[in-house]
């Protein structure tokens, strides 16, 4: 396994010295961070205000800040994760079209632990990055107030991080074995860049959208990962603000909140649990494996 720690190592170094690099693997968050800053944020607050008006001064003008924070928490995460990913895997594509991969394989390391090798070091860097978000996030969220959340809570989420790097990580590994040039893989990434905010609801919500592409945003994992980010973030203040509501809405002020900020994931107009929501990911993960099984074989080389 020397060889394998070797070249994870060697993945892992490529992508966090290159400073760059790093910056535009965040593209994603931080064009979610701009739009925020610009107009999302006063769209969000604008909402949820309207709505409470009719409760007075019940629901507060923290309140509301709070619970547009942890929509931007949840859509950094759910953006870190993909596009981190991805731009960590482009070593692949760089060492084969170097003809790097000739000299690796030409070693006494086996073709599992070269390929795993990739898996891994993008797998380290995705988590890494999105636990710094996380801690950031969770750091400056609870200068402006509590967002109530527990240690169960806490440890849901760098678990679900951990999650999502796993699923994207086999999610796009297949798909670079493909690429046989970083001008493909970059113009994809710009491509990605983009609608990756759409497709997991960090630009604005899903459930905006027809029923039609809220289905086709569901078939990608990261959407169903975002929306249990966002309700892990955002259930403890909802449920600390309809106590204090004290149930004159019947519940429908907290309700309407949910179906309008994070709905969750839904297959052909289904919605999923969390539950069938953690296993459908672990099922695409499962089949994006047995696509790396048969797809790496047939375009690894030896000299």
């Amino acid at each position: 396994m020397k060889q394998f720690r070797g070249l994870t190592r060697r993945n892992l170094l490529i992508y966090f010295k290159d400073k760059q690099a790093v910056l535009f693997s965040l593209l994603t968050s931080i064009i979610v961070f701009v739009l925020y800053l610009l107009f999302l944020r006063k769209n969000y607050e604008s909402v949820i205000l309207s709505g409470a008006k009719a409760f007075g001064g019940i629901v507060t003008k923290r309140d509301v800040k709070l619970l547009s924070a942890g929509i931007l928490l949840a859509g950094l995460m759910g953006s870190s994760s993909i596009t981190v990913c991805y731009s960590t895997l482009t070593t692949l594509v760089s060492d084969r079209q170097q003809k790097i991969d000739y000299d690796i394989c030409a070693t006494p390391t086996k073709r599992w632990q070269i390929i795993l090798s990739y898996f891994t070091a993008s797998f380290i860097s995705a988590v890494v990055m999105t636990w710094l978000i996380l801690t950031f996030g969770l750091i400056a969220t609870r200068l402006q107030g509590s967002l109530l959340l527990g240690l169960s809570d806490v440890l849901k989420l760098y678990g679900l991080t951990v999650l999502s790097s796993l699923s994207a990580t086999a999610l796009f590994l297949p798909l670079m074995l493909m690429f046989k040039s970083t001008s493909a893989a970059g113009a994809f990434f710009g491509i990605l860049s983009a609608a990756a905010g759409f497709v997991i609801g960090a630009y604005m919500p899903i459930s905006e959208f027809s029923p039609a592409v809220r289905s086709f945003c569901g078939i990608f994992p990261g959407t169903g990962l975002t929306s249990l980010y966002r309700s892990t973030l955002m259930d403890p203040l909802l449920a600390h603000i309809d106590k204090k509501l004290g149930g004159i809405d019947g519940g429908v002020f907290v309700r309407e909140l949910k179906n309008a900020f994070y709905s969750r994931a839904s297959l052909f107009g289904r919605e999923l649990t969390d539950t069938q929501t953690i296993l459908y990911v672990l099922a695409v993960f499962v089949l994006c494996i047995a696509a790396i099984c048969l797809i790496y074989p047939r375009v690894s080389r030896r000299k």
